[in-house]
């Protein structure tokens, strides 16, 4: 006969388990039917797997836990289907925007993120219409970064959110970006440089952690190809791979922190990974540390190594604050900061506003500096500096180099100011996401030096 003690305790582990059970979010794919227009019944945009307007197109595809695709058809048969039929409407090319959402969201139709994705293309579009012409199409990659719906279930579904993640980075995801990128080779294949198409992949928290583990698989066999067959140029997955304040241990960028310090790169290199973190972002930069030591403390670490140059003994980052640090928070790993300042007060450092070179880019925003006959500008600590017009009248994004930064590198870490991006999840915020489509326009169009 079980005592009363044992009695209750069971009853609590079973209402615990009911609890958590009830506060879990379904597990089958949010997309899951055929392709429809904008607001067209029956089942209408809700279950659609693509959604279609006068401005853009948009995509789902969609992972369940173990990193398989929820249906394989959802990229085959709907959203690969949507991209060609754009491209062969589009003489000019198309722009093809991938988004990886991250913890706490799915691809609900009413998710702040789904929304967030078709403003972005929306203005995307209207900025095509008003230069080259080309069609717009969004793909959004979706998986069960929101597993419980209840508190505190949703916050300690951290550590195993994060695992999920990269378990799905490391599955079909990877096959999905493959197929992304030769996509973009094939619609370019033939094509003059006026008609290309462009790839540029964003993943934001988790998400950044699902994209990285993706697409630094086939970046690291890019760069031992660059290394064994002396190639010229590391080839991007797509255009560009940016991450978006990023969830993810520093001790996993190591490999191609490390190789874009070692090597060298021609002078036409553009970076291939940019990663981009609010210097304001507690979740990457105090929780994330907090959740990584509770999750670390059976892990055995090294001493300080050197990562810029293997085999020589000398201090460097230490390998147990690169497991515990995000990636964007892990100071030695960062190579530029992003600074909001003010034009006419802060100008590239000797010349007068009225006499420095400026090299525009085709959407006329972008503007980068120049003071020394080059395509950069460099201050009198060696630095390079990139100046972008802000939104605001005189105001001026500056991409600056740290100390220590090898050029060109086809890696970037960004500290970010939060005048910026002010928090974890302000990512929409209007000041990022002009600078964001200059930052890529202008490496696009950027002459080498």
């Amino acid at each position: 006969m079980k005592t009363r003690a044992q009695v209750f305790g069971i009853i609590f582990v079973a209402a615990a388990a009911l609890i958590l059970l009830a506060s879990c979010t379904i597990t089958r794919p949010l997309s899951p039917n055929k392709p429809c227009r904008t607001g067209q019944p029956p089942g209408g945009i809700q279950s659609a797997i693509v959604e279609s307007n006068s401005l853009y197109s948009l995509g789902f595809v969609e992972f369940d836990d173990q990193g398989w695709y929820w249906g394989y058809r959802q990229w085959e048969t709907a959203v690969k289907p949507m991209i060609e039929s754009a491209a062969a409407e589009s003489p000019n090319g198309v722009l093809m925007l991938v988004f990886v959402h991250g913890w706490k969201n799915n691809a609900q139709y009413d998710n702040s993120n789904v929304a967030m994705m078709r403003g972005i293309l929306a203005d995307l579009a209207e900025d095509e219409q008003a230069g080259s012409h080309r069609k717009v199409v969004g793909v959004y990659v979706g998986w069960r970064g929101l597993s419980a719906e209840w508190e505190p279930f949703k916050e300690i579904s951290f550590y195993e959110r994060k695992a999920v993640a990269e378990r799905v980075g490391h599955g079909s995801a990877t096959q999905l970006f493959a197929e992304l990128d030769a996509l973009q080779d094939k619609l370019n294949k033939g094509k003059s440089e006026a008609q290309h198409s462009d790839l540029i992949l964003v993943g934001h928290s988790f998400g950044g952690a699902l994209l990285f583990s993706a697409v630094t698989q086939i970046l690291t066999e890019r760069l031992a190809s660059h290394l064994v067959e002396d190639t010229n140029i590391v080839r991007s997955v797509g255009d560009m791979v940016i991450l978006v304040n990023p969830a993810f241990e520093a001790a996993r960028y190591q490999n191609l922190f490390r190789e874009g310090n070692a090597v060298g790169y021609q002078a036409e290199q553009k970076p291939v990974l940019s990663i981009f973190t609010s210097a304001a972002d507690s979740a990457t930069g105090f929780w994330f540390p907090v959740g990584r030591y509770f999750g670390t403390r059976f892990e055995r670490v090294r001493g300080n190594a050197n990562y810029f140059q293997p085999g020589q003994k000398s201090s460097g980052p230490s390998q147990g604050k690169a497991i515990l640090d995000s990636v964007g928070h892990f100071r030695p790993y960062l190579t530029h900061d992003l600074i909001y300042t003010n034009l006419s007060t802060n100008q590239p450092q000797g010349a007068a506003l009225s006499t420095l070179a400026a090299i525009e880019t085709n959407s006329t925003r972008a503007v980068h500096f120049r003071t020394d006959g080059g395509a950069r500008a460099r201050t009198a600590t060696n630095t390079i500096s990139y100046w972008f017009q802000g939104t605001q009248p005189g105001a001026a994004y500056l991409l600056q180099s740290r100390a220590g930064y090898r050029d060109p590198n086809p890696f970037l870490n960004v500290a970010v100011d939060k005048q910026i991006i002010r928090d974890h999840d302000d990512i929409n915020n209007t000041n990022f996401v002009k600078f964001l489509k200059d930052y890529i326009v202008f490496w696009k169009t950027k002459v080498s030096p």
